[in-house]
């Protein structure tokens, strides 16, 4: 007996090929064309209840300027540098300490005394620290107890924020440790041998 044959013919494999690749085509095509409101609702509620739709966030505000209080930053720092024996000081870190003796009216006042001791409300400043010793500015207790201070500031790097709680400027370019050439700071390293440099005092270039 002759079987019975299947009124409709089998496909052959290009034929099934073919119709993979045109049905691939057709969801190409619809996922790279416009997007409509029926789609878009479909989406969300594919992505459960909690889908949140896309959202154009503002651009941040830029941070206003802040006026460079007096005395000058660059009058400060040739300042500091006389006190501290270094030159080259970072001013960003000087903006902070000085804003940081601008908090109170004690330290303020501490800090015109010093200014006008030194010479620098007259236009003659001085170029050393021996010519500061010279007019008598460690002499006064308010006077030395604030050059002391911008001393202290920055060689630990620690400054009195404007709550009077203590607050870290810097750690790493703390002038503790830039003016300790043989060390360094706890997880930095140095290269090989550094500790066998020997170390020069740097002298302040104003």
């Amino acid at each position: 007996m002759t079987p019975t044959q299947s009124s409709q013919p089998g496909m052959s494999r290009r034929a099934f090929l073919r119709s993979i690749t045109i049905s691939l085509s057709g969801l190409v095509a619809l996922a790279c064309g416009p997007r409509r409101g029926g789609e878009e609702i479909g989406r969300r509620l594919a992505l459960g209840p909690h889908a949140t739709p896309p959202i154009i966030l503002p651009s941040p505000m830029p941070a206003e300027a802040t006026a460079t209080p007096a005395p000058l930053l660059q009058e400060f720092l040739a300042l500091s540098s006389l006190l501290t024996g270094v030159a080259d000081l970072d001013p960003e870190v000087g903006r902070i300490y000085l804003q940081s003796l601008q908090t109170t009216e004690e330290s303020q006042s501490a800090l015109r005394a010093l200014w006008e001791e030194a010479g620098f409300q007259q236009g003659t400043i001085p170029t050393s620290l021996a010519a500061l010793e010279e007019r008598n500015i460690f002499g006064n207790e308010e006077i030395r107890n604030v050059a002391n201070h911008i001393i202290e500031m920055w060689y630990t790097g620690i400054y009195t924020d404007d709550t009077g709680e203590d607050a870290v400027a810097t750690y790493v370019d703390a002038l503790a440790w830039q003016t300790l050439r043989f060390t360094k700071p706890k997880t930095i390293c140095g290269e090989p041998g550094f500790w066998a440099q020997e170390w020069r005092p740097e002298q302040p270039t104003l």
